[in-house]
């Protein structure tokens, strides 16, 4: 009798229909959902970001990316309504801490309100299954509405 693995082949015969379902239920050959695109502050690539985005219904997962040199992200997210939030910093060097322990000393590059949820003004919307560019264009500058 015929063995791959110390199986015989009607044995695994048997189990392929088990295996397809399995691979099935992992989501092999589905699309993934994918947000990408480019972050810029006042429109200058920023290179090195961090991007979390966060369900806004609170069911999903919580996605996080980086930029490369030229500011573009790919994310897989879950296909509902993101809010983001991105950090960019450069370290200077090192401080000591209320102890006097060496600490990172970095300065944040990007305005405050892109750092929170609650004051970020920056919004995803992904499409099911396929490929989104959300480009987010930051900026240093104070809004003057009329």
């Amino acid at each position: 009798m015929r063995t791959v693995l110390g199986l015989s082949w009607s044995r695994m015969m048997h189990l392929a229909p088990a295996a397809v379902c399995l691979a099935l239920l992992a989501g092999c050959g589905r699309p993934a959902t994918v947000i990408t695109g480019v972050v810029t502050l006042d429109e200058e690539p920023v290179p090195n970001a961090l991007i979390e985005l966060f369900p806004l219904s609170g069911r999903g997962k919580v996605s996080v990316a980086t930029t490369d040199a030229s500011g573009r992200y790919r994310a897989e997210v879950t296909p509902t309504e993101m809010s983001v939030v991105i950090y960019a910093t450069k370290l200077l060097g090192t401080k000591r801490d209320v102890g006097g322990m060496p600490t990172p000393d970095a300065h944040n590059l990007l305005p405050t309100r892109y750092n929170s949820h609650k004051t970020s003004p920056l919004k995803a919307v992904p499409v099911e299954q396929q490929t989104v560019t959300v480009d987010f264009n930051m900026s240093d500058r104070k809004s003057t509405r009329l």
